[in-house]
């Protein structure tokens, strides 16, 4: 779209030219107002003059007859920032920083702006605002006195917010800046600063949207910068924003990754991961002094007391002041928001009061096992207890929230009331379109909270893919259109998942941020054209195949976790042989067309994580093949299979002949050990097989079928009986050899 209509009297052949040129380079910027892909421009120029000779003389003449007049109603021009290699603007920091945090963040913000520029050969100088080049115009960033002269005051703003404005030729970027003051205060990573980086989130937001920065991953690769042809941005940019979630709590790390796609720890809501009861009655310190404080199991009051959360006897007056102080001195602390749920893995206390507190009594008894665990009577005198710690904090600290667990005994609403204090969260352990319809028929004032278990090697598949794009945005919607404000990761992205999960990290973090600028696929298109750059195609084939292949755990998901929890038959299911050899054949094709080093070191990413999977799916699928032939061969395979893949990840963890030990772009942090189990689920035959003494024995190795006499005797059997001296003996095979006699 043609950014205005010049009449043919005040236009230049030169300006019309590259008016046009500019317009197709950024084709309706001022509408879309979000990040695109842009060609090189050593590529792209040549095609863009041809277009512009042939496009100009035409306008020409039609705009010398007619002497159209420029419409009321056109657009202004974008403001350039940057073209071929050149700019005028300076970066401007304030003189003197208000506190630390201010000056860390304004600091990382002009060398992220430096090296966004620099990535298309333009070269930023920093300098203070009393040195200013008064003749050029400048990036003012932070709390200076010129962004506070044009209206731009972060001094009352909160959270990650963030301001950019355009006046003149001048670029405003600024946010909240703010020092942790909880430090020593927070139930983990306590002694981790975590401030408020509003103006270096901004300039993050800034330079994706308008320079080209991708944040991909928090490796040495994971920041890249795509070519921009013109730097450009619109000249009424008036925008006051922050990310929608407004606290998303996944990892504490220096890398610029997790300011940039805000996904840092908590920094206002004090969390104990659901469980905030142990920490107010921690059985270390009452166990022996108040035993009475804890639960009541088979008649008798015994504290666990090597356990590291002590199950409570709710009913005690003196366990629920405790947790209420707790609450009260976290907010005194200076929290906004303090969880509040019971132990996990919780047990209800057998005592009398407890069965009759609130006059809800479960319906089952101590013997019925699980059964009495579950009884929704448990749940209902949890959520009663907690309201009533919320009534009495609303008047004890008015403005401080709590925000209650639904997790185990209490996943289910309440039944007794419907509606909540103005000051209550909910935070949804189960955060799916079932549970939140649920919720709906309750009154919920202070919204919901979000606790997601995406990523993880607890997962039946441990260190495999295990989320989509698909599934990414509709786990977004579901969290925005419930009016969820916060989101906690139980299990966050860790070695073996930034290669094969990369474009759904992605996509799942930029939503987070902005759910309406552009959609899931969007997102995804613009991870794949930044990573993989001259590679794209293959990968776009790889990544669509290895999320089909997720879709269909998705589908079996309920199945192989009802049903013994048997990851052999969820991997072999999903990853067969020619599913395989598929993937191998495009990340092939993609590696062998990558020219650029960080496309290289992408592609390693993905090639060690999709190596780990190769081995994993060999292994399983040579087992499978040995219950089928059960002879020398068949085991031979397997073995081999798994000495491969002990070998491979021995190499990965403690480094090989392209990355040494905690270099390794995908498993950085991996060690051997929790490689070879990927999880809590692999710690099995055949994984954890000693392959050097089985192969000694191969023979010992088949499977045999023998039968085994029971006797009938008439009395009582104890171990002293006569009747075993004649039972029949049978030799079982060595522990952890293929299988144990049937």
């Amino acid at each position: 779209m043609l950014q205005g209509s010049p009449s043919c009297s005040s236009l230049r052949f030169s300006n019309l030219c590259g008016e046009i040129t500019q317009c197709l380079l950024n084709q309706d910027n001022q509408e879309r107002h979000r990040p695109r892909w842009r060609l090189h421009e050593a590529s792209f120029l040549p095609t863009m003059r041809l277009l512009t000779y042939l496009v100009c003389f035409p306008f020409l003449a039609v705009t010398a007859i007619s002497q159209t007049k420029p419409s009321d109603e056109d657009a202004p021009e974008d403001m350039i920032l940057g073209f071929r290699g050149k700019s005028k603007y300076q970066i401007v920091v304030l003189d003197v920083a208000a506190n630390a945090a201010a000056e860390s963040s304004v600091t990382r913000a002009a060398e992220l702006l430096q090296q966004a520029f620099a990535a298309n050969k333009i070269t930023l100088n920093v300098v203070k605002e009393s040195q200013v080049d008064a003749a050029r115009p400048g990036f003012y960033l932070g709390a200076t006195k010129l962004a506070a002269a044009k209206g731009v005051d972060m001094a009352k703003a909160s959270g990650w917010s963030y301001a950019h404005k355009v006046v003149g030729a001048t670029v405003i970027i600024a946010g909240h800046d703010e020092p942790d003051t909880l430090v020593g205060k927070r139930s983990t990573g306590k002694d981790t600063p975590r401030p408020f980086e509003g103006t270096l989130f901004g300039v993050a937001e800034f330079v994706h949207r308008y320079v080209g920065a991708r944040f991909l991953s928090p490796d040495e690769s994971g920041t890249t910068f795509v070519p921009q042809s013109i730097i450009h941005v619109p000249p009424a940019l008036d925008v006051k924003s922050a990310p929608h979630f407004a606290e998303h709590d996944m990892r504490d790390g220096d890398e610029l990754f997790y300011t940039a796609n805000h996904a840092r720890r908590f920094n206002r809501i004090w969390s104990r991961f659901g469980h905030q009861h142990p920490s107010a009655v921690p059985i270390k310190e009452y166990g022996k002094a108040h035993p009475e404080y804890f639960i009541v199991t088979g008649g008798v009051r015994q504290p666990e007391l090597s356990a590291g959360d002590g199950q409570l006897c709710l009913s005690n007056p003196e366990v629920q002041e405790l947790i209420y102080k707790h609450i009260v001195a976290r907010c005194d602390d200076g929290f906004d928001i303090v969880e509040l749920g019971q132990a996990d893995g919780f047990r209800p206390c057998q005592c009398k009061v407890c069965e009759e507190l609130y006059s809800i009594k479960p319906t089952t008894k101590p013997t019925d096992g699980i059964a009495f665990h579950n009884d929704r009577a448990w749940g209902e005198k949890l959520w009663i207890m907690h309201r009533k710690m919320a009534v009495r904090l609303l008047k004890d600290r008015p403005g401080k929230k709590i925000m209650m667990t639904s997790y185990g005994p209490t996943i289910q609403p309440p039944q007794t009331f419907r509606d909540f204090p103005e000051n209550t969260i909910i935070e949804m352990m189960h955060s799916d379109a079932e549970a939140f319809a649920a919720w709906g028929q309750l009154k919920v004032p202070g919204g919901f909270s979000a606790y997601l278990y995406n990523w993880g090697n607890f997962h039946l598949v441990g260190l495999t893919p295990l989320t989509t794009v698909s599934m990414i945005a509709e786990q977004n919607r579901l969290l925005v259109s419930n009016n969820v404000h916060s989101v906690q990761v139980n299990g966050s992205p860790g070695g073996g998942q930034w290669g094969l999960e990369g474009p759904n990290i992605y996509v799942y973090l930029r939503l987070g941020i902005d759910p309406t600028t552009q959609s899931a696929s969007e997102i995804f298109d613009e991870y794949l054209q930044a990573a993989f750059r001259e590679s794209e195609n293959p990968m776009r084939r790889f990544f669509t195949n290895v999320q089909k292949r997720v879709e269909l755990w998705q589908t079996i998901r309920n199945f192989a976790y009802q049903s013994g929890r048997d990851p052999i038959f969820a991997l072999g299911t999903l990853w067969t042989p020619d599913v395989i050899n598929s993937l191998e054949e495009d990340l092939a094709t993609a590696e062998s067309s990558a020219q650029l080093p960080e496309v290289r070191r992408r592609l390693d990413m993905v090639r060690y994580e999709f190596d780990f999977l190769k081995h994993l799916a060999l292994v399983v699928n040579a087992w499978r093949n040995h219950q089928a032939m059960n002879n020398a061969a068949s085991i031979t395979q397997l073995l081999d299979a798994v000495d491969a893949r002990n070998a491979f990840i021995a190499s990965v963890a403690n480094g090989d002949a392209k990355y040494s030990k905690k270099k390794n772009p995908a498993y950085r942090f991996a060690s051997e050990g929790s490689l070879k189990y990927a999880g809590r689920y692999l710690d099995r035959a055949p994984f954890n097989w000693d392959t050097a003494k089985m192969r000694a024995s191969p023979d010992a190795l088949r499977q045999k079928i023998q039968s085994l006499a029971i006797e009938r005797v008439s009395g009582p059997l104890t171990l002293d009986s006569a009747h075993w001296a004649k039972a029949e003996a049978h030799e079982l095979l060595p522990s952890g050899s293929a299988e144990k006699n049937r």
